[in-house]
């Protein structure tokens, strides 16, 4: 049982060791397989261990947007317009984009400690011409210029790159992991229910069981919304048109997304592909610009 990955978090780290003492070996690493488990952390609790105080001039953080915006954050070989530097959240702050060639740029520069480290989210968002233009860089960086990316699976990431790299592979937590994970951080609420949808809709992702346990504990008004929502699934008696309330501050506080997403893996599992395919289609309305209410009655009222 690999509570955390701890064993492929190890291997990356002795991989990287070897090259800083014998100066050779390959220094392009993928990290594979599921989304949502840490990947991204734990390489970037590597990099801070390896850099110290140097961790911002010489770690650059290349973050998939795609969750945020909701449409695919793809990097690109080179981005021509200044508009495009940065992108806009729905919240209207401005987050700084990145393309290939500024990326090679970056490697080629020297570094204010001895090395320099490139993270990745989700490589498989470069099309072919942005591989193309990283494969340079990828196949014989500097010296101590270290590439990490991640990809949610092996099989999205092109042979030219997986043949310049190591894979190293991660596995997702079961749920008696999740409940063992959640007992050590004292992730706990007095209503058990309640505790097991919350531990649910982390879908394996301890780190937003984390945050997800934050929130409710200082907004007060996710855990009633949550606790309404939990005692509907068990008593469908209850009116759904008294559901869109609940469902509606979900949604403005960002996690009406992630309980649909709880709901399709819990139908899927129980073999109910109707309600699943139908909880599928609430979500493309939402994201089509179809009325909130609308698409949440459409996932309601059957």
């Amino acid at each position: 049982m690999l509570i955390w990955n701890g064993q492929a978090i190890e291997t990356l780290e002795k991989y990287i060791d070897k090259v800083l003492e014998t100066w050779t070996g390959t220094q392009f690493f993928i990290l594979a397989w599921p989304n949502w488990i840490w990947k991204t952390s734990h390489a970037q609790e590597l990099i801070q261990k390896k850099l110290w105080w140097y961790m911002y001039s010489d770690c650059l953080f290349v973050q998939d947007y795609s969750p945020f915006i909701w449409k695919p954050h793809t990097i690109p070989v080179e981005i021509e317009k200044e508009d495009k530097r940065y992108i806009e959240f729905p919240d209207e702050s401005l987050h700084e984009n990145y393309w290939v060639r500024e990326l090679n740029e970056w490697l080629l520069n020297s570094s204010f400690s001895w090395m320099k480290f490139l993270l990745i989210e989700n490589i498989q968002r470069m099309s072919n011409s942005a591989i193309n233009a990283f494969l340079k860089s990828a196949e014989e960086p500097l010296q101590n210029r270290f590439i990490i990316a991640t990809v949610p699976h092996i099989s999205m990431v092109i042979d030219t790159i997986r043949s310049r790299s190591i894979t190293i592979p991660f596995s997702s937590l079961t749920n008696n992991e999740m409940q063992i994970f959640a007992k050590e951080n004292n992730i706990s609420f007095s209503d058990k229910n309640l505790e097991q949808i919350i531990i649910a809709m982390a879908m394996w992702r301890p780190w937003f069981l984390i945050s997800l346990s934050n929130k409710i504990k200082e907004n007060e008004a996710i855990e009633n919304n949550l606790k309404q929502l939990t005692v509907w699934l068990k008593d469908r008696s209850i009116p759904a048109g008294s559901l869109i309330a609940p469902l509606k501050q979900l949604s403005e506080q960002w996690l009406l997304n992630d309980f649909l997403e709880w709901r399709i893996a819990y139908c899927s599992e129980i073999w109910d592909y109707d309600q699943s395919e139908r909880r599928i289609q609430v979500k493309k309305y939402i994201q089509s610009n179809v009325n909130l209410d609308s698409s949440l009655l459409y996932g309601l009222l059957n």
